[in-house]
């Protein structure tokens, strides 16, 4: 908007560096937690697996 509207450069660069910054830090939480839940997931099935296997 502010290039479309304002025809203002200083005012887009305040949006374009926080979309950057946004996702950067969204990609890295996304890693970290996708890590985790994948890992939750591993550890249920192992559990499971060895549940069937003693019946």
């Amino acid at each position: 908007m502010a290039l479309t509207l304002l025809a203002n450069y200083k005012m887009s660069m305040t949006p374009a560096i926080y979309t950057l910054i946004m996702f950067l830090t969204a990609g890295i939480l996304v890693r970290v937690f996708g890590a985790k839940y994948r890992q939750v997931k591993r550890s249920e099935v192992e559990m499971s697996v060895l549940a069937a296997r003693r019946l």
